[in-house]
């Protein structure tokens, strides 16, 4: 940044393309910075004057935006003085870009997230003998996570290379208000549908009342808090196409707040949601090596709540624009990694058992001088007959997605 533009000039500079880029339809397709010129020219060839007609006639501004369009440039007196210092300012203001990282999350995380769950899916149907309606809900819960992906890479390409929004033009930045609208609903819909899968799971095979109590009181918050943050998103923007009412007061609310606080209370049901099957997990009888195996698979869980942070970091940073920032990318990159996250971490019990359940297969076809070195888990190694010998807690660890799953519940 030049040091003769000061962070507030530059905040100013951005606030003033919102506005000439609402005021001014009949450019709508062109960048804003070049609008500030087109107004620069326009003035001077005009004897430094411009009135409501002209805005009307030779901008396409609505009637009734142009007396508030005229007030947010100071005034009838300081209109033609605002707009004419907005030209020369272009060459030394900052013109920063977006990161190119939509995209390659995207991809990276759509293979990893169909892997899990396929291998899910296999585990349920291979391993415990159907698949059930969480499983199902957890595969809806993919589907939107692909949808939410797909949309973020369609936000980028609206966002364009520049993130300013004199870099824009007016028709990018409708655009990428609408497509950011959407994701920020459907994220607490995709959110809520994920975590009762799980919810459902963990009540289908708790033995423990105060564990059920546990699935209850965490689908409750969880629902609830989808729910409000559902309707505190569509209600902040009054109307909800507020990017064709711009010059409407309140055009919209700030919804920073909002997404904090329905973002930390999901941080909140991930540790419950992460807490809950570790008494079932202790209960277990298993060689204390397993016993560490299991606590491992159902931590996971904590992994998605460090992405839950970094996305509620990127809101705090990202989601009021600043000289520094006018970009919500970043917002949209931590919520595809935590979604996925949630659901890899949701599959790691069921592709434990389906590893557990082929591991003596697997290694009764390799040659005796690797399954004699005792590579089983539990037992001292596999015989050249290719028979396993397994511990009876792990045996029965075989025959479900989890070791926690009693067979008949499955």
């Amino acid at each position: 940044m030049s040091s003769s533009v000061t962070d507030k000039a530059v905040k100013n500079v951005l606030n003033y393309a919102l506005w000439v880029g609402a005021a001014s339809p009949k450019y709508s397709n062109v960048v804003l910075s070049h609008v500030f010129k087109i107004y620069n020219d326009y003035i001077r060839a005009n004897g430094f004057k411009l009135t409501r007609e002209n805005l009307i006639e030779d901008f396409g501004t609505r009637p009734e935006d142009v007396d508030p369009f005229i007030e947010i440039l100071g005034g009838p007196k300081a209109m033609v003085p605002t707009l004419n210092s907005l030209a020369p300012l272009i060459p030394i203001l900052p013109h920063p870009g977006n990161i190119p990282i939509i995209v390659p999350l995207f991809c990276v995380f759509t293979v990893m997230t169909s892997l899990a769950v396929g291998l899910r899916l296999w585990s349920r149907q291979k391993v415990a003998g159907g698949i059930r309606s969480f499983d199902w809900l957890a595969v809806v819960g993919f589907g939107l996570t692909v949808v939410y992906g797909g949309l973020a890479v369609y936000h980028s390409k609206v966002s364009g290379p520049h993130q300013a929004f004199y870099d824009r033009t007016w028709d990018q930045l409708k655009e990428n208000y609408k497509v950011y609208l959407i994701l920020t609903i459907i994220y607490p819909f995709i959110m809520c549908i994920i975590k009762i899968s799980l919810l459902l799971f963990y009540y289908r095979v708790a033995t423990l009342n105060y564990v059920q109590w546990a699935v209850y009181a965490t689908g409750f918050v969880t629902i609830a808090n989808s729910i409000a943050a559902i309707f505190t998103h569509c209600l902040s923007y009054r109307p909800i196409d507020y990017w064709n009412h711009f010059f409407e007061e309140p055009f919209k609310l700030n919804t920073r707040v909002p997404l904090l606080v329905f973002g930390s209370v999901y941080i909140l049901t991930d540790v419950a949601i992460w807490i809950i099957p570790m008494p079932m997990v202790f209960q277990l009888k298993l060689y204390p090596r397993e016993k560490i195996i299991a606590v491992i698979t159902f931590s996971l869980g904590a992994v998605a709540c460090v992405a839950s942070g970094f996305r509620i970091w990127a809101i705090d940073e990202f989601q009021i624009y600043t000289a520094k920032n006018t970009s919500t990318l970043m917002i949209d990159a931590w919520t595809m990694i935590e979604l996925n996250l949630t659901l890899i971490c949701a599959s790691a019990p069921a592709i434990r058992a389906l590893a557990i359940h082929y591991a003596p297969k697997i290694l009764s076809t390799l040659p005796s001088a690797f399954t004699s070195s005792g590579a089983t888990g539990g037992s001292k190694g596999v015989a050249s007959s290719g028979k396993s010998k397994t511990p009876e807690s792990e045996k029965s660890m075989q025959d479900v997605d989890s070791p926690i799953l009693p067979k008949e519940v499955v």
